[in-house]
């Protein structure tokens, strides 16, 4: 009796035993057939990279504006679909030295290259519109650099790069023929796998995009769980937006120097969050500016603010949104 309820007993663990090695299998089996490609979005600044990669993601993770240069840091944006995951990285409006503004905006160019160099593709983003109509010489100095091998970190290799001509929507229709020797010159450089025409505005073109980085990836590991649309944190994404909204309503009126700081997040019982920020200036003009008549202004930026923050985040939002002088800091 004892032997056959020892055989039993073996019998049902070799049973288990041989069920966990097929799990095991299997999750070995899904994990290689994951995919993975990691994109870097380089371009000048007000070039549209924030909105291309807000639109391919299919969420707002960064600021999105007509002023320049309102990308802060290297915010990412992730696309997961079916066995596929992509990475963004929304690098800062990359220039040369001779357009560094200060040592702050020197880092965060530096920092561009930086993340340039780990990426498994790059994605050249260029405003056509204004390159056929107004030409931007750091456009030309930027493409110069693609056929060498020494974009990104001096100690490693180009990665592959594709060329998006934007803003294509701004050409009237018999207009639109224009952006063909601009399209000559650049295939010239021989320095681009593929040229896509896109509207990331209008969502125009850009299919075509997706399905050319789906095609690009290769196994690897997610380094995102799934579902997940950047791997910022909530405050950061809350700056984030409430930036691009800043921008957007005072674009005309407000100077570079006008700084956004979180000061709480609190996490309420009912689901709902309350984020205070502050909106730091130099001067009482500019508080006048961001306030506008009897808190008109401020009203109109906090609203939208807290709108599209909602939607981000998929819960109740309290906004406060505060305009202190840097005086007043000190």
């Amino acid at each position: 009796m004892c032997g056959l309820t020892a055989r039993r007993i073996g019998a049902e663990a070799s049973v288990g035993s041989t069920k966990q090695v097929a799990v095991d299998e299997a999750a070995a089996n899904q994990s290689l057939e994951r995919k993975l490609l990691r994109v870097g979005v380089l371009g000048v600044p007000n070039a549209g990279k924030s909105t291309l990669i807000n639109h391919l993601v299919g969420g707002k993770v960064t600021a999105v504006s007509t002023k320049t240069n309102t990308t802060r840091g290297e915010v990412i944006g992730v696309l997961t679909k079916g066995d596929t995951q992509i990475l963004f990285y929304d690098t800062p409006g990359v220039v040369g030295p001779e357009h560094y503004h200060n040592p702050d905006h020197e880092r965060k160019v530096k920092s561009a290259w930086a993340t340039a160099s780990f990426c498994d593709l790059l994605l050249l983003l260029v405003d056509a519109e204004r390159q056929v109509y107004r030409p931007d010489h750091r456009v030309d100095e930027l493409i110069s650099l693609f056929p060498s091998q020494e974009v990104g970190l001096p100690d490693r290799p180009r990665p592959p790069s594709v060329l998006v001509l934007n803003k294509m929507d701004l050409f009237p229709v018999d207009e639109r023929k224009l952006v063909l020797p601009l399209l000559e010159k650049f295939q010239q450089k021989k320095a681009f796998d593929e040229v896509f025409l896109v509207s990331a505005l209008k969502h125009r073109g850009t299919d075509p995009i997706m399905q050319y980085l789906m095609d690009k990836a290769k196994p690897g590991q997610w380094l995102v769980p799934p579902g997940k649309k950047t791997t910022s944190t909530v405050p950061v994404r809350a700056l984030e937006i409430v930036r691009g909204h800043l921008y957007k309503h005072l674009h005309k009126e407000m100077p570079y120097r006008i700084d956004l700081r979180p000061v709480s997040i609190r996490y309420f019982a009912d689901g709902s969050v309350r984020i205070e920020q502050e909106i730091v200036v130099k001067h009482r003009s500019q508080r006048q500016i961001v306030v506008g008549r009897k808190g008109a202004k401020i009203g109109q930026i906090g609203i939208a603010a807290r709108k599209d923050l909602q939607a981000n985040l998929g819960q109740k939002v309290h906004l406060i949104l505060n305009v202190v002088l840097r005086s007043d800091k000190k």
